[in-house]
């Protein structure tokens, strides 16, 4: 298996499918796993998870539709249930004996889901630096609430054969060197390869072919229930992928240690340092962690009180969806709840509270369970204090909870 957190590959991007392909279930188990999920909405009671969205449904909320019940998650749940079909494992016969037996998380602590495992996943990819990307989008682009708009985000978000190990673009770097002639498309530029639309019609063809093509009826049944069409899945796909040259390689942080543990300085970065992306103080977190003995961020080889703030990062949310914002007092319990755009979090941010090195560990482990999403909303939960501050929460990292940022600047 490439180790993508240490190794730079550099090949075409059908050298790249061979490579992948041994991160994927065979093709038995993937359709086992399709024809599981296609007959969860007949099982009663079950619960229905889906890929959640900014400002849609409170995390963890569950709530019924006619004779169904949903439940929002970011991927957790979805990297547990590949891996089990990685290992070939079996499955209850429904999602919700499964989260009973605790063989998969949800994402976020509710009330009424009291006694379920929630995240971090556990799963043997994540340490290549591979995530899941979506073939047919999770979220985006689905209207309308009604039991068919959230059956349709169900089934995008949980179906195995709508996703396809990828390289995790927070640990590595990617880009196309080379493009097809063929193609009328520009050459991609995004810093997750995986959203581009065009490859991502490439990797369509590639995953209908290892299921037996157009005409085989679990793709048929994939297309159906994803809402795909077959103009969507790239025709001729190998021939593209063979003249596309890609480039993977380890972010900073990502890679082996600079120092033999304990060598250097011991605190994260001097207090009060300004990273220009939050994606440039995660691969300083993943260095840090990997060499120092220190038990928090300012060096401390002993547990100390929080230090003062110590490092900031800008935010950028162009979207002036109202979102649900809940108002938060001192304790982290919510008291009320507000409508606000997004675009009003947008600014500088500093962060604050638990520094402790397991509290980045945590976080490191939560950014790497969003499998693959641009989105920082994933990561951490808009709110509000009493007094009207825009903050942003850690969301569904056990361990690093007590992990905020507080909005500084605009």
């Amino acid at each position: 298996m490439w180790d993508f957190v240490t190794t730079p590959f550099r090949g075409s991007l059908l050298e790249l499918f061979g490579e992948l392909e041994s991160f994927m279930p065979a093709r038995d188990a993937l359709i086992r796993g399709h024809e599981w999920i296609v007959k969860q909405p007949r099982h009663s009671p079950n619960l229905l998870p889906y890929r959640t969205c900014a400002g849609h449904r409170d995390r963890g909320e569950r709530h019924r539709i006619d004779d169904l019940e949903f439940c929002p998650v970011d991927n957790e749940l979805l990297a547990e249930l590949y891996q089990h079909l990685l290992s070939e494992r079996e499955l209850p016969s429904s999602i919700v004996e499964a989260l009973r037996f605790r063989l998969v998380p949800l994402s976020w602590h509710a009330v009424e889901s009291s006694g379920f495992r929630v995240g971090p996943a556990t799963t043997g990819f994540r340490k290549y630096g591979i995530l899941l990307a979506h073939l047919f989008d999770a979220a985006s682009g689905i209207s309308g609430t009604d039991a068919a708009a959230f059956l349709l985000r169900f089934r995008r978000s949980l179906d195995p054969i709508n996703v396809m190990p990828w390289p995790g673009h927070r640990r590595t770097r990617q880009r196309v060197t080379s493009w097809s002639s063929a193609l009328d498309t520009g050459i991609p530029t995004r810093a997750d390869l995986s959203g581009d639309p065009t490859l991502q019609a490439i990797m369509r063809g590639f995953a209908a072919s290892r299921l037996g093509g157009l005409d085989a009826p679990c793709v048929r049944h994939w297309l159906d229930g994803c809402q795909g069409t077959v103009t969507e899945v790239m025709r001729g796909w190998a021939e593209h992928a063979a003249k596309i040259a890609v480039e993977i390689e380890p972010r900073k942080g990502a890679q082996a240690p600079k120092h033999e543990q304990g060598e250097g300085p011991q605190q994260l970065c001097e207090p009060g340092t300004s990273f220009q992306s939050f994606d440039e103080l995660v691969a300083q977190f993943r260095e840090w962690i990997d060499w120092t003995t220190a038990v928090q961020v300012d060096g401390s080889l002993v547990k100390k009180p929080n230090p003062k703030p110590w490092a900031y990062f800008p935010v950028r949310f162009p979207s002036d969806e109202f979102m649900q914002v809940p108002i938060r007092n001192r304790h982290n319990v919510r008291v009320a709840v507000e409508s606000r755009k997004l675009s009003e979090f947008s600014g500088t941010y500093r962060i604050h509270g638990d520094t402790k090195k397991t509290a980045i560990v945590a976080l490191l482990d939560r950014i790497d369970a969003v499998v693959g999403s641009d989105d920082l909303l994933d990561i951490f939960e808009p709110t509000l204090t009493e007094a009207g501050t825009q903050k942003m929460n850690m969301s569904g990292a056990g361990g690093a909870n007590g992990l905020y940022c507080y909005w500084c600047s605009s």
